[in-house]
């Protein structure tokens, strides 16, 4: 029959190239990871303590740092942007040395030196950095958003540490395989409040203000830290056993109900999906209004530019109620793909940001079949397409990715490109195999970090087939095939 030629032609589309790309996603090596920074010295703890006010140009920092120098080594390499050391130490057991803050503008680095000349041992260290920095008034880094609140000029601060912008709030190892814990202590001024990526656990009054303390973080990159001081309203609830809270601008509460109830679904369909809880103990999502773009998922305090979030059913649009579904999706999926399980470097941003696509697709197709999703995404996919056959489209996977151009790769070769190319394996393994791949994946990365290759090798055993070399002629090549596909009539008999 004609359709059993199609797809026929389809299954062989799918192996073209299978032997050229067999090897060209390896598992996760810490050892072969490739990193911007030296590998001689990694963080495993960072205690920061902030001093932050919205209503003040700068802000003040303490930087301890647990690390282990896995050899003897001159100097300490770590990322700095835009911050000024005021002094700096490195503790081993009791002893004390300080060090001498050299300063690279053009790589963003600081290279701290001991003042006594001699090296840093192999073993455990201690860094402790005291400096200061810039609040920005574009949204990365640490930034302020002014607003109006009950016809009042009003600010928050809030982060986008995404790509490479955690080394604007505090100085650290800025790059994704450098997983760390997150002890996070907020000191602000009496009457604002304090979100950090943890619940609180507990206040105090100060000097000069309240300080904010928060349960330290699993081991987590850098760019998912997230912070926020301001005057807020809060819409609370539950689901799947996580406290939920969604922070608005004083007066626009109310405009959060759509967005509570997307995640109330949507907590116990990943959850059962990815066949593992979500990881934190709350979830909070934050309505951030003018000054930053879309929206970014950090861990347990997703933020949002406030058109994303917020919706109010007697003036806001249909199209703003999908809208509002899709992102608050795409971003509690990267709760598990990003967060959860991390990319190894940012050659593999692809993982998060098409698995969060195709994801995203997939829950407004369970909980909202009638806005028709997939006809929706067409319009899209089309355009994504039209690059795609031109000279000027790269690979899902387009090699090596260089830190000052990130987000050359956030576009719809990644997104749009990369979701379908999920949903086309999905179909050709089977939803069951796929699904029971993702979750061993899930299990097995847990808190570390992953590439490609890890992904297939697990979808590849549960399906016993050879996604491995299948996905990466899809991934790793730019382009698609040309199918022809024709029927021809035999004997009375249309094949």
């Amino acid at each position: 029959m004609h359709s059993i030629s199609i797809a026929r032609t389809l299954t062989a589309a799918l192996l073209v190239g299978v032997s050229w790309a067999a090897a060209a996603q390896a598992r996760f090596d810490f050892e072969q990871t490739r990193t911007v920074l030296p590998k001689t010295v990694v963080p495993s703890h960072y205690t920061l303590s902030l001093q932050l006010d919205p209503q003040r140009e700068r802000f003040a920092g303490r930087a301890d740092v647990r690390v282990q120098a896995r050899q003897a080594v001159p100097a300490i390499v770590l990322h700095a942007r835009g911050l000024q050391a005021t002094r700096a130490q490195l503790h081993t057991g009791a002893q004390r040395r300080a060090l001498e803050v050299s300063i690279d503008d053009k790589t963003r680095t600081w290279r701290l030196v001991p003042s006594d000349g001699r090296p840093i041992g192999r073993g455990a260290h201690r860094l402790r950095i005291d400096y200061s920095g810039r609040i920005n008034r574009s949204g990365e880094g640490l930034f302020r958003a002014d607003h109006r609140a009950d016809g009042k000029p009003a600010s928050m601060l809030a982060t986008q540490l995404q790509a490479v912008n955690a080394r604007m709030l505090f100085p650290g190892w800025d790059e994704p395989v450098f997983r760390a814990v997150f002890d996070i202590d907020v000191t602000a001024p009496r009457g604002w409040q304090v979100l950090a990526n943890q619940p609180l656990t507990r206040r105090e009054a100060v000097k000069n203000g309240t300080r904010w303390h928060f349960a330290a973080t699993p081991p987590m990159p850098s760019y998912l830290v997230a912070v926020a001081v301001g005057k807020f309203d809060v819409l609370e609830g539950e689901s799947a056993n996580v406290p939920l809270r969604i922070f608005t601008a004083p007066g626009k509460r109310e405009q959060a109900q759509h967005a509570m109830r997307i995640t109330r679904q949507l907590l116990p369909y990943y959850s059962s999906y990815f066949g593992t809880p979500y990881a934190l103990p709350k979830l909070d999502q934050l309505a951030v209004p003018g000054t930053r773009d879309g929206a970014m998922e950090d861990w347990g305090l997703i933020s949002y530019v406030e058109d994303g979030l917020l919706y109010d059913p007697a003036r806001s649009s249909p199209r703003t109620e999908r809208g509002v579904f899709r992102l608050v999706a795409h971003e509690v999926a990267h709760q598990w793909f990003g967060n959860l399980v991390s990319v190894a470097l940012w050659d593999e941003i692809w993982l998060n940001e098409a698995f969060a696509t195709w994801m995203e697709s997939k829950a407004t197709e369970r909980f909202h079949s009638e806005w028709q999703p997939q006809l929706s995404a067409r319009e899209w996919l089309d355009r994504t397409m039209a690059r795609d056959a031109t000279a000027a489209t790269r690979a899902i996977r387009s090699g090596a990715v260089d830190e000052a151009r990130v987000f050359d790769v956030f576009d719809n070769i990644t997104y749009s490109k990369g979701g379908a190319v999920l949903s086309m394996l999905e179909q050709w393994i089977g939803e069951d195999a796929f699904q029971r791949g993702l979750a061993a994946y899930m299990q097995e990365r847990r808190m570390a970090p992953a590439t490609a290759g890890d992904l297939w090798h697990h979808i590849g055993n549960a399906a016993q087939a050879p996604v491995t070399a299948v996905a990466a002629t899809w991934t790793d090549q730019p382009g698609f095939p040309l199918i022809d596909a024709s029927a021809v009539c035999e004997a009375g008999r249309t094949l």
